[in-house]
């Protein structure tokens, strides 16, 4: 792969097959359009574009299950989510949204996206893009702001996230519960860290009470990562100056995260 190809990284499925953008117009930049093509490379070496050429800013997202994951990337990084079936097999999952998590088995995918009083949650199905659920209102939590890049585990869907509460603001990590094909609200767990005023990066589970995400912190002029530990029974939240995850926090990074 050349330069141009890794400058995203790459989405591998469990099979072992490998997906990629390959920049056509030189190395990726974030502030233009990018005409790409996603490229897959398929367990026993086979290289296959899986779609032409266009001026188009794809990203390769994640797999669930056989489906590939991408978005399109717009004007203000503006993104819509797609499904690939396999070379040419595209389908719209979210016209503007975002993916939050995907299931351990891939068969459904929850994503963020704008909602008609602020922002809201969608279950779908991958096979077909059915919305099993949508939540558009969170309660007492009040207005919520959501990220992508979360994680799922056991029925668990951990979400990165602020909030604007009576008299403040709160950024940290929302947890939903899925039963069958219903979505509900657990908790929201706050950062108690008086420099984290940003909604936090790649947060997943290490194991099934505690979850680890990256948080940058302002001092004075100068941005910083931490490594945030979060305990979901207890509701409390430890950091670390180490911003690399734990070993078994299975972080996927896309986008422009790092």
């Amino acid at each position: 792969m050349t330069t141009s190809e890794i400058a995203r990284p790459p989405a591998v499925s469990v099979e072992g097959a490998v997906a990629y953008v390959e920049d056509l117009d030189g190395a990726y930049r974030g502030d233009v359009a990018n005409p790409s093509r996603i490229v897959v490379v398929e367990p026993d070496g086979t290289s296959v574009p899986w779609t032409r050429g266009a001026d188009v800013t794809y990203v390769t997202a994640a797999w669930a299950g056989s489906t590939l994951l991408a978005y399109t990337v717009g004007e203000g990084e503006h993104l819509s989510v797609l499904a690939f079936d396999g070379s040419g097999e595209a389908r719209v999952l979210s016209e503007d949204g975002a993916i939050g998590a995907i299931s351990p088995d891939g068969v459904f995918v929850v994503t963020t996206e704008p909602g008609p009083d602020g922002q809201a949650i969608s279950l779908m199905r991958v096979s077909d893009g059915t919305v099993l659920d949508r939540l558009e209102a969170f309660g007492e939590l009040g207005e919520m702001y959501l990220s992508y890049g979360g994680d799922w585990r056991d029925g668990l869907v951990v979400l990165p996230a602020g909030r604007t509460a009576p008299g403040r603001s709160e950024v940290g990590l929302l947890l939903l519960s899925v039963d069958g094909h219903e979505l509900m609200v657990e908790r929201f767990v706050a950062f108690d860290h008086p420099e984290i005023g940003y909604i936090p990066d790649w947060p997943h589970f290490i194991d099934d009470r505690r979850v680890w995400a990256r948080a940058s912190t302002t001092v004075g002029r100068d941005e910083l990562y931490v490594g945030v530990e979060c305990d979901l029974v207890e509701l409390r939240c430890s950091t670390t100056s180490e911003p690399t995850a734990p070993a078994n926090a299975a972080v996927a990074r896309n986008l422009s995260r790092g």
